[in-house]
């Protein structure tokens, strides 16, 4: 399969987000930017507009771009749709530029989430080959963080994510349908984390 280029063709402009409400605390991972689990693409579009960007994979995969803040930073959300479930996953990026501060701007989704879930208690994982300078470790290659929140009560996780070799941070939110419909369209010897959606 191959890897969505949307993020790659998702440029934020000056152009304003659209005021989202600010979702308050809770106990599960039970939808995505406002959204709950299973809505609709028309749902979506009749409270945020024409999407920036949308794009269908051959495997079912739909993902709709628009503009929205989150942890008081303009992002572009992403939301990712299927076949007979409706929403399943949804995502918050940001790219970094050389000067940011990635560390900074990790900190503070991880913060957003922290305050979003407050009774899941992550798990936080991070590597530093370099053993100094962490975001130019990302650049390169040779470092990366995730701090994962799973809700065992839904099957469904969040993540937010700085990979090695990628100048963004990502907050994610999968539902346990999502995880499941991975499962079902992933092949065999595959890296899941190449495959659309991730």
């Amino acid at each position: 399969m191959r890897r969505s280029t949307l993020l790659l063709l998702v440029v934020l402009t000056a152009t304003p987000a659209p005021s989202l409400a600010q979702e308050g605390p809770s106990e599960h991972i039970d939808g995505f930017g406002g959204f709950p689990w299973g809505a609709s693409r028309p749902e979506l579009e009749a409270r945020l507009g024409a999407p920036l960007q949308a794009e269908t994979l051959e495997t079912g995969f739909t993902v709709l771009a628009w503009p929205a803040r989150f942890a008081d930073t303009t992002v572009v959300a992403l939301y990712g749709l299927v076949p007979d479930e409706g929403l399943v996953k949804g995502q918050y990026t940001l790219r970094w530029a050389e000067g940011d501060d990635c560390v900074a701007l990790f900190r503070s989704f991880r913060s957003a989430f922290t305050l979003r879930f407050p009774l899941l208690v992550p798990e936080d994982r991070s590597y530093n080959e370099l053993g100094s300078a962490f975001c130019d470790a990302v650049v390169e290659g040779r470092a990366g963080w995730i701090t994962q929140w799973d809700d065992e009560d839904s099957g469904a996780r969040a993540r937010v994510v700085i990979d090695a070799g990628r100048t963004r941070v990502n907050a994610v939110v999968e539902s346990a349908a999502f995880l499941v419909w991975l499962d079902r369209t992933t092949p065999a010897g595959t890296d899941a984390e190449e495959t659309p959606g991730r």
